[in-house]
């Protein structure tokens, strides 16, 4: 396996950053699902996934939260050969950020489907038009260690955003983020419509040269 194939599986794994508390951008409820739809430029689908929030451990400062995530492809099928299920762990050690991956060969195979960012390192009080502070996290797939980070980071407006879920009051925040696997290094612009008490709701992907990549949206929430 490359280097830069890894890189790429690196693009996707910020989705499921939180901290713990009420008002952030993602949800502490541990029985909360999350159904994601997966589009390519065209508006083609692609697959969608449900997450599910399954513990979460300590605090903002020290802890932990752990993600079941089922992946299917556009005719509703298990990626995996062995099922949908993947698992993701989030550990937060003296207020840094890592991410645990369960299975390289898996993500892979879901590299253009899981929603990308950093939910923890969005402030409660965001403005229109604030620029946010640079972020990074570390990242462990295997034995192979990278980082993430996030630059260029701006809120583009509050405003609402309607989804197949409904209508929420969100904020848009564009971001360049930047992966380093060994000695590769690969960069995206994303786009995201951020919900307190949820997360992301809707998200683009671009290339550097402003050339859209694929989109996801969220299509259903309960538990």
């Amino acid at each position: 396996m490359t280097s830069k194939r890894l890189m790429i599986v690196a693009l996707s794994l910020f989705f499921c950053v939180a901290v713990f508390g009420q008002d952030y951008f993602f949800s502490t409820d541990p029985h909360h699902v999350s159904t994601y739809q997966n589009y390519d430029a065209a508006g083609n689908k692609i697959g969608h996934y449900d997450e599910k929030t399954v513990s979460m451990v300590g605090d903002i400062t020290n802890g932990s939260m752990t993600f079941d995530q089922h992946y299917y492809d556009k005719d509703g099928k298990p990626v995996f050969r062995e099922g949908a299920l993947f698992k993701l762990k989030i550990s937060i050690v003296e207020g840094e950020l890592s991410a645990y991956i369960e299975s390289v060969g898996k993500a892979l195979a879901v590299q253009d489907m899981m929603a990308k960012g950093n939910v923890a390192a969005l402030p409660l009080d965001m403005r229109a038009g604030d620029r946010l502070e640079d972020t990074k996290m570390h990242i462990q797939m295997g034995k192979t260690k990278g980082t993430i980070t996030l630059k260029n980071r701006k809120v583009l407006a509050i405003e609402k955003v309607t989804t197949p879920a409904g209508t929420f009051d969100s904020y848009k925040v564009s971001e360049t983020q930047t992966i380093k696997v060994l000695v590769m290094t690969s960069e995206v612009e994303i786009v995201s419509w951020f919900v307190k008490g949820l997360g992301c709701v809707r998200q683009e992907t671009f290339d550097r040269h402003g050339k859209l990549q694929n989109w996801l949206q969220i299509v259903s929430v309960g538990k």
